[in-house]
């Protein structure tokens, strides 16, 4: 009786085939599912954007017809700080002096009837003096991106909170005019510990109306938005900064 020989009856391999296979199978698996991840964050990214522009835009429309009830701002304060808001007493553009509106825009934004809502220069010059401090302690924001952040955002300070106002102020500017923005503005940033609006802030730290007020007491306003928490209309020349910006009020007498 014969047997056949032990290497026939053993299975044949191939070892130095198989690595070459399955290293192949495995990178084009990998490029598969990355491709795929890269794909899916774009298309993420594409959605978020087109989400915050319809809502900014959709937002902007109404605000031209209708005041804000509340704003982002005066949520984060109430629910942080557990201050109380005081109520905005309103006033239309048209009820605020031009000397007054003139001073806002000098100190804040000296482009703001010609901007897009933006002004990239004072942004790129910000930016650079935030990289030598190595924090972002400077924004150059306009008053359409401060108007922007005291409806919709916070005031902490980040490079997502900046672009996110940029998107916003881009696309606010697109349905809502420069008086309208000038006039919210007027009426919601914040002037003090639940203080919000000019005509509230007269109330407050002079017991008048805007219309009593004087040129000082107005410039005095106009000075301490920068810091409103942290100082007064008594207080701003403990602050160098501040002392600038009264200084460049008196100027322009």
């Amino acid at each position: 009786m014969s047997f056949l020989p032990v290497t026939i009856l053993l299975p044949k391999t191939y070892p130095s085939r198989l690595p070459t296979a399955w290293r192949g199978r495995g990178i084009r698996s990998i490029g598969f599912f990355v491709s795929r991840a890269i794909g899916s964050l774009m298309g993420g990214v594409v959605i978020i954007h087109l989400g915050l522009f319809l809502m900014t835009l959709w937002v902007g429309i109404v605000y031209n017809h209708v005041n804000p009830p509340f704003t982002s701002l005066m949520v984060l304060r109430h629910v942080d700080y557990h201050w109380t808001i005081k109520p905005v007493h309103y006033l239309p553009i048209s009820r605020i002096p031009k000397s007054v509106q003139h001073m806002f825009i000098t100190l804040e934004n000296k482009t703001f009837y010609t901007d897009p809502g933006i002004d990239v220069h004072a942004m790129i010059k910000a930016w650079k003096v935030n990289e030598v401090l190595g924090y972002p302690a400077y924004g150059a924001s306009t008053i359409t991106q401060q108007l922007v952040r005291s409806l919709f955002l916070t005031t902490a300070r980040s490079y997502v909170r900046k672009y996110v106002e940029v998107l916003m102020s881009l696309t606010l500017n697109l349905v809502m005019s420069k008086q309208r923005q000038l006039e919210l503005y007027l009426n919601y940033i914040e002037w003090g510990k639940g203080v919000f609006g000019i005509q509230a802030a007269a109330l407050q730290d002079y017991g008048k109306p805007l219309d009593k007020l004087t040129r000082n007491e107005i410039m005095r306003l106009a000075v301490v938005i920068v810091a409103p928490v942290h100082y007064s209309v008594n207080t701003i020349m403990k602050n160098p900064e501040m002392v600038k910006r009264y200084r460049l009020l008196q100027s322009i007498e």
